[in-house]
């Protein structure tokens, strides 16, 4: 993860009481029923923890690609551990059911 060293993340810290946030976001072609997802975990200095972004097929809409995110983005918390996390996404309803 050398490569993600000295990124910060913008807008943290904003709701005043997240240690970690994810942010996630989907995107999809409906043409090609392909489309990519990207998760950055962040700490409460703005500092990327880790981040990982996928390239997926055959999703057949950005809602599922948008849900695949955030189950990527969950995965990457609850094996490492951490608490006191928030999610930040455009998809208002992936992020309200979390």
């Amino acid at each position: 993860m050398d490569h993600m060293r000295g990124l910060k993340c913008t807008g943290l810290g904003e709701q005043g009481f997240s240690a970690i946030q994810v942010n996630i976001d989907g995107a999809w072609h409906p043409r090609s029923s392909i489309g990519g997802n990207e998760d950055v975990v962040c700490d409460s200095g703005g500092d990327v923890v880790v981040g990982c972004a996928m390239l997926v097929h055959n999703v057949f809409s950005v809602a599922l690609v948008e849900a695949l995110a955030a189950r990527i983005g969950v995965s990457l918390v609850v094996d490492r551990g951490f608490m006191n996390v928030s999610f930040e996404s455009d998809a208002l309803q992936i992020v309200s059911t979390l």
